[in-house]
C-alpha cells in the first residue's frame, strides 16, 4: 500500500499540541518554518465543520492526499459522580467526510494504547479510542474501492505537556516514551507502509490483542490461478466455523463455484477481490493453488498448497517471500494426522478427473486423430461420467487402463472412473509399490491404451516410461495417452521424462515426440485436476480439514500444525542458504 513518500500534501490535525491545544503562537512558529497553516475546529457542529471550514481548506489545497487525525481531549472522570457520560466520537464525521466523498490515498489517525487497555481514571477517554479503533478497521475495509488506506497510529504514554496541565510529568517522566522515538517509530512505520503502527510499550499489548483475536480468524482469498474453481472454504465448512465463533472473511469472486452470496447467507463478511494483502497481518490467509509470481513480502500466516518444498521450479524463490515478510506457511500437502496420513487431500477426485480427461483424450485420438480441445468443469460426477461414455461411443468397454499408485486415493479415484465408465475389471490394471519394485522402465505401460500415474513422489526413484523406450516400441506401442496426475513436472526426480510443461484445461493434451510414421502419444499434465469437479472436490477436501481448522487457535501445541510449522522452518532454512540471505 502506499507509504507517507508517496504523500504530496499532508493535512494534520491537532499539529500546535494534539491535545485541543488551538495555539495560535504555535501556527505561527510553523508558517515561519514554511509550512502552510489553517485553523480547523473540529469542535464546530457537523454542518459548520464540513460546509463552511472544510471545503475551504480542500479549496485551497486541491492536491491534499493524506490526513493525520491528532486532536482529542482527556477528560478525567469519575463514574461514582456521573453527571453524565459523554463518549464524544462526533468530530469523527471529518473523517468519514474526508474519506468518502473527497480523493485520498493515506488517512493517519493517531489513537492510543487505551483503545485496547483502558485507563481507570479516564473512562470517556479510553472508550472513545475503543470506537475510533473500530472505526479505523471498518473505514479501510469499507474504502478499498476507494484507494484509501486508513493507517491506524497507536502510541504508548508519550512525553506531552497533556501531563504538565494534570500535574503527573515528574511521575510519568520516569516511565512515558521520549517523544523524538515515538516519532521515530512511527516514521519507520510509515515508511513500510503499515496499516497499524503500535509503538513502544503499546506494541506488546496491541500484538496480544490482535494475536488473540484473530486466532478465531479465516480469510478466504480468490484463486488466481486460471480456471480454477475450488475453494479450501466453503459454505458448509464456514457455517461450522462460525458456529464454533470462527469469524470468516470471504473475498468477491466470480471464478469460484460458490456464489458470494452462498457465503453471504452463512455469516461470512464479504470483502474486496484479491484484497487479502491489505488484511490485518495477524489474521490468517487460507486458499488453495499458489500465490502470483512476485517479490513482494509476504508477512501473514498463510495456509495453502505451496508447491515449493519438494524444490520444485522457484521454491526458494517463494519461501524467500516469507523470509523477508516474516509470514508462515502452513502447506496443506503437509498436514498430517499422528499416523502421518495427510488430514486432507484431492487424491481421489484428482484421479477421478484425471482418468476422465485420459479417456476423453482417447476419444478425440479415436475421432480422426483430433487433439482434445478445452476442458470446462462439470457441475457434478453425473454429467462428468455420462459426457466421458458417450464421447466413448457409449461405453470404456475395450479400453485397456494402467494405474500406477492405485491403492492410494488418487489411484482408487482413478479406478472408480474407468469402472463407471464401462471398462472391464480385468482390463484396469491396478499397480502400487509391490508392482513397482522391480524399477523401471516397464515395458506393460506400452501395453495399454491410457496410463495414469498417481504415486506421491518423495524421492528419485527408476524412470516408469522413457523416450528411448518409446522410440523403441515404434509402431508395436498401443499406449495413446499418459495422464500424470502426481504433475512432478518440474521436479528433478520426475519419474515421467518424456514432457517438461504443465498443461492446462485450454490446451489440455501435449504431443510426445514419438518418430515420423509412429501412431500418436499425448501427455495430460495438468495440476489442478479436481477443478473438473469443483464444487464435489471443494465440498469433500473442506470437510476433511474442518477438524484441523477448528483446532488452529491451538496451532502451538496442536500436533498438525507444529508437525507442519516444523517442516516449514526446516524449508525456509535451505531457501535462506539457496538464495544466499
Amino acid at each position: 500500500m502506499p507509504g507517507i513518500h508517496d504523500c504530496k500534501c499532508i493535512l494534520v490535525i491537532g499539529a500546535t499540541s494534539g491535545i485541543a491545544g488551538r495555539r495560535q503562537d504555535r501556527l505561527d512558529e510553523l508558517a515561519k518554518m514554511g509550512l502552510k497553516t489553517v485553523q480547523l475546529d473540529v469542535a464546530a457542529d457537523r454542518e459548520t465543520l464540513i460546509n463552511s471550514i472544510l471545503v475551504k481548506v480542500l479549496k485551497k489545497y486541491s492536491d491534499l492526499d493524506a490526513v493525520v487525525f491528532s486532536a482529542g481531549i482527556q477528560l478525567r472522570f469519575d463514574f461514582r459522580k456521573p453527571e453524565e457520560i459523554d463518549i464524544n466520537v462526533l468530530n469523527l464525521a471529518l473523517v468519514n467526510e474526508l474519506n468518502t466523498n473527497y480523493l485520498a490515498i493515506v488517512t493517519m489517525i493517531v489513537n492510543s494504547a487505551l483503545a485496547i487497555i483502558p485507563g481507570p481514571s479516564v473512562p470517556n477517554y479510553s472508550a472513545a479510542k475503543a470506537a475510533l479503533r473500530s472505526l479505523c478497521l471498518s473505514l479501510d475495509a469499507q474504502l478499498q474501492d476507494k484507494s484509501v488506506h486508513v493507517i491506524e497510529i497507536i502510541p504508548p504514554l508519550v512525553e506531552s505537556e497533556l501531563h504538565d496541565k494534570q500535574g503527573t510529568t515528574e511521575r510519568l517522566s520516569k516511565i512515558w516514551m521520549p517523544l523524538n522515538e515515538f516519532v521515530d517509530g512511527v516514521m519507520e512505520g510509515l515508511g513500510r507502509g503499515d496499516m497499524q503502527i503500535a509503538v513502544g510499550m503499546a506494541a506488546s499489548s496491541h500484538e496480544r490483542f490482535e494475536s488473540g483475536k484473530m486466532d478465531l480468524t479465516f480469510w478466504l482469498r480468490c484463486e488466481k490461478k486460471e480456471f480454477e474453481r475450488r475453494a479450501a472454504l466453503t459454505p458448509t465448512t464456514s457455517k461450522k466455523l462460525i458456529d464454533s465463533g470462527f469469524k470468516i472473511f470471504v473475498e468477491r469472486d466470480e471464478q469460484r463455484i460458490f456464489d458470494d452470496s452462498e457465503y453471504e447467507s452463512v455469516g461470512c463478511e464479504l470483502v474486496e477481490h484479491n484484497s487479502w494483502p491489505h488484511a490485518p497481518v495477524n489474521v490468517p490467509i487460507i486458499g488453495l493453488k499458489e500465490l502470483p509470481v512476485s517479490d513482494a513480502p509476504l508477512p501473514h500466516t498463510h495456509v495453502q498448497f505451496a508447491h515449493c518444498y519438494k524444490q520444485q521450479a522457484g521454491w526458494s524463490d517463494v519461501l524467500a517471500r516469507f523470509y523477508r515478510g516474516k509470514g508462515t506457511l502452513y502447506d496443506l500437502e503437509f498436514l498430517n494426522d499422528e499416523h502421518g496420513r495427510r488430514v486432507a487431500a484431492f487424491g481421489f477426485h484428482a484421479g477421478f478427473a484425471g482418468a476422465a480427461a485420459g479417456a476423453l483424450a482417447l476419444a478425440s485420438q479415436r475421432n480422426g486423430g483430433k487433439k482434445l480441445g478445452h476442458l470446462e468443469p462439470y457441475a457434478n460426477e453425473e454429467a462428468m461420467v455420462k459426457d466421458v461414455k458417450e464421447k466413448l461411443g457409449g461405453s470404456g468397454k475395450g479400453v485397456k487402463a494402467l494405474v500406477i499408485g492405485a491403492l492410494g486415493r488418487c489411484g482408487r479415484g482413478a479406478v472408480d472412473l474407468f469402472r463407471k465408465i464401462g471398462l472391464d475389471e480385468d482390463d484396469i490394471v491396478k499397480w502400487d509399490m509391490a508392482e513397482t519394485a522391480k524399477g523401471g522402465p516397464f515395458q506393460e505401460i506400452l501395453d495399454v491404451d491410457v496410463f495414469v500415474n498417481c504415486i506421491y513422489l518423495t524421492s528419485r526413484i527408476p524412470s516408469f516410461l522413457t523416450e528411448e523406450q518409446i522410440a523403441a516400441a515404434g509402431k508395436s506401442r498401443r499406449l495413446r495417452v499418459v495422464v500424470d496426475v502426481s504433475c512432478d513436472t518440474t521436479n528433478p526426480n520426475n519419474p515421467i521424462p518424456i514432457y517438461s510443461v504443465n498443461t492446462t484445461f485450454s490446451d489440455p493434451t501435449l504431443p510426445v515426440n514419438v518418430g515420423p510414421g509412429n501412431p500418436p502419444l499425448s501427455v495430460i499434465s495438468i495440476d489442478h485436476l479436481p477443478t473438473l469437479l469443483p464444487r464435489e472436490a471443494s465440498e469433500q477436501f473442506s470437510s476433511d480439514l474442518l477438524p484441523s481448522l477448528l483446532v488452529f487457535p491451538e496451532r502451538q501445541s496442536a500436533r498438525v500444525w507444529t508437525d507442519a510449522e516444523k517442516v516449514f522452518q526446516e524449508k525456509l532454512a535451505a531457501a535462506v542458504k539457496a538464495e544466499n540471505l
